[in-house]
């Protein structure tokens, strides 16, 4: 019992430090994307991302990596303010309830919003590594 206690353990450490270091590495792209001329709007939107992500991986079963999966690219329309009717029917339409806080949307098309999408493309495909 002792050693499937220390085991479950471990598990739940390498879990939890993948995790942060995903988030990590989601931070530092976000963070060098917003620094780009025209892209400072993506720096409003780096802590919910990683909020998002964190929510995506913590609110799943970890055998349901689809799932987690379109969760997270759920964001990328959380922020052009579309939050039903997603394309992904694994995940079609974002858990929060009515937005009452002003933001800042990005507008689907925009170069800010492509390079915000290829980036966090490119964190999906590393996560579900």
């Amino acid at each position: 019992m002792l050693l499937l206690l220390l085991l479950l353990f471990k598990y739940v450490v390498l879990v939890i430090t993948i995790l942060f270091s995903f988030i990590s590495e989601i931070q530092k792209l976000l963070t060098k994307l917003s620094k780009e001329k025209g892209c400072e709007v993506i720096g409003r939107w780096k802590k919910a991302c990683v909020r998002h992500f964190y929510w995506s991986v913590t609110s799943t079963t970890p055998k349901l990596g689809d799932v987690i999966l379109a969760k997270f690219k759920a964001f990328l329309y959380h922020i052009i303010n579309q939050h039903k009717d997603l394309p992904n029917q694994i995940f079609n339409k974002c858990a929060h309830g009515i937005i009452t806080t002003p933001r800042l949307w990005m507008t689907k098309g925009t170069c800010i919003y492509c390079l915000f999408q290829v980036r966090q493309h490119l964190a999906s495909l590393c996560s579900d590594h």
